[in-house]
């Protein structure tokens, strides 16, 4: 069995939920050689992820390209726990801050 971790969870009906998700495992996907597993610390739900939650069906369509269900969350400070081959960046146990620009807010 895969170790789990808790992640609010975003559902397309608009649902949200805390529950246990599988850990993802550095190697198992197409980009696994420039993969970054981070152990997050903090992660604040901006308001992106409020308007998205709240916003109407067509503009929840504008997303629909994103997989649900989807853990929430993009403003994060991590520990990167496991790197990939080709990763000469960041090593495990360095702490970061995550840039991740959204198809909401743009930012």
């Amino acid at each position: 069995m895969s170790e789990m971790m808790r992640g609010l969870v975003s559902f397309p009906n608009g649902d949200l939920k805390l529950q246990d998700v599988p850990v993802p495992v550095v190697g198992q996907n197409r980009f696994a050689p420039h993969d970054v597993l981070c152990e997050v610390e903090y992660c604040g739900i901006c308001g992106s992820d409020v308007h998205k939650f709240l916003a109407e069906e067509s503009e929840k369509a504008k997303t629909k390209h994103v997989p649900a269900p989807v853990v929430s969350g993009h403003e994060i400070v991590s520990v990167v726990r496991a790197v990939g081959k080709n990763v000469k960046s960041v090593k495990p146990g360095d702490r970061v801050v995550h840039e991740i620009v959204t198809f909401y807010c743009g930012h």
